[in-house]
């Protein structure tokens, strides 16, 4: 089995989004709307097990404020729409780091392997957009070959339809993919139909079950800053470089599943 395509989660994975990123233009959409609510760094990591910003929000409401969500939809949509305008500002002011190695094998390495490219996400396609024209200056069809975002699922992750419906549009297996999360919640989504799935750990996610990962790292890593290796079903040695490479994912591909 070959290795085709590269499926790539957003928020943690791609980028550093969470903590400075979502979580304070949620908490400015709040201000701007009156509402005295405020989501400090551990009441938002615990959201973070729902999946999907409208989600997190009913979530909120039913069991921090222990208040109904009916006749809600409208507050609820309000603050969605302000947090999307919050979260591009501060996107396109540098709050939020596109974590490393992800420019470099998005940019160039799986070009040079032919290789197909995906994105498998909750989020909404207004933060990937507002993500791949700040840091490739280009909207996300013109970086991905497949873009599934919130818009086109009817589940979120953990449930697997984004990549169940990110494999169809490929036009592929599962095992001639490889998924990267950062999450259980995403690990779950792509155990689910079977894609082997590489774990970059993030800042909220550091202490949670990587069980049935391929691989489990700190990152993805670049020449300047080396990545660790962590765990992980595959047994595998970093390459020489000390940071993952689209030709050392190829080899563990084949290795294991080839």
């Amino acid at each position: 089995m070959t290795l085709k395509a590269l499926i790539f989660d957003v928020d943690g994975t791609f980028a550093e989004t969470e903590r400075f990123g979502h979580r304070m233009a949620f908490n400015d959409a709040f201000y701007d709307l009156g509402l005295d609510w405020y989501w400090d760094e551990s009441l938002y990591g615990d959201l973070l097990a729902v999946g999907g910003g409208r989600e997190r929000l009913e979530a909120y409401i039913r069991y921090y404020r222990n208040e109904s969500t009916r006749g809600r939809a409208e507050l609820i949509g309000d603050i969605h729409e302000t947090k999307a305008r919050y979260f591009k500002q501060r996107v396109g002011m540098g709050d939020v780091k596109i974590r490393p190695g992800i420019a470099r094998i998005l940019s160039q390495e799986s070009w040079e392997a032919g290789l197909k490219l995906a994105v498998a996400t909750n989020c909404s396609i207004t933060s990937l957009t507002a993500l791949t024209k700040q840091f490739f200056q280009r909207p996300p069809e013109e970086v991905f070959d497949v873009v599934v975002c919130g818009r086109d699922l009817k589940n979120k992750k953990p449930a697997p339809d984004a990549y169940e419906i990110a494999l169809q549009r490929l036009g592929l297996e599962a095992e001639e993919c490889l998924a990267f999360e950062d999450s259980y919640v995403g690990l779950k989504a792509a155990r689910t139909v079977g894609v082997p799935t590489v774990v970059t750990v993030s800042d909220y996610t550091s202490g949670e079950d990587f069980s049935g990962a391929k691989l489990v790292l700190d990152n993805l890593g670049e020449a300047e800053k080396p990545c660790e290796l962590q765990d992980g079903d595959w047994e595998a040695t970093l390459p020489p470089e000390g940071f993952v490479t689209v030709p050392w994912l190829q080899a563990l591909h084949a290795q294991h599943l080839g």
